[in-house]
């Protein structure tokens, strides 16, 4: 009867423990997305900034002395958490050995 009591506070802890995970996962997500957010409107500004000198450079007929501005690589995203699981069948077969 303990052994059981043991197992299912277990599986409330694990339960709360992966939500708080899940939850600490979802706030990195989006300060990743808010970072990657940032360098686009960054690159937007520059490459507003690169069309315009093009725009000057062709009306005074000259060469632009610089290419075209990439993106690049953004930060990749996060590997989502994994999830720790109990077998209740496991749980169920040890409680039934030990009783007898």
């Amino acid at each position: 009867m303990a052994k059981h009591a043991q197992s299912v506070s277990m599986k409330k802890w694990l339960a709360s423990h992966e939500r708080e995970k899940a939850i600490a996962h979802a706030i990195e997500d989006a300060k990743w997305l808010e970072r990657n957010e940032v360098r686009r409107q960054e690159y937007k500004e520059e490459l507003r900034q690169w069309e315009e000198e093009r725009a000057k450079a062709k009306l005074e007929r000259q060469r632009m002395t610089h290419v075209k501005l990439k993106l690049g690589r953004l930060e990749a995203p996060l590997p989502k958490p994994a999830l720790t699981h109990i077998d209740e069948e496991e749980d169920e077969s040890n409680d039934s050995k030990e009783e007898y």
